[in-house]
């Protein structure tokens, strides 16, 4: 029986499910891309299901890789 994304409803051709949450049965298979882009577009780490709080970790960029709005602090830091 192959699992399927809870947010994309795709296979695991190209990535397996993880079950990050309480939920069960089908409810509790999503790919970490698609939940990482779910929670970012939500901006929650909650569960919508199961009110779980998803374990997060903050990552921050290298300062040369941030945008132009931060061009004199990344001058400064060259």
């Amino acid at each position: 029986d192959e699992r399927v994304c809870r947010i994309c409803w795709m296979g695991e051709e190209k990535e397996a499910c993880v079950r990050p949450c309480r939920c069960s049965g089908s409810s509790a298979n999503v790919h970490a891309h698609c939940l990482r882009k779910w929670l970012q577009i939500a901006n929650d780490y909650h569960c919508e299901i199961c009110q779980f709080k998803y374990q997060t970790k903050v990552r921050m960029k290298p300062v040369s890789q941030v945008g132009a709005c931060c061009s004199r602090t990344r001058s400064a830091f060259a």
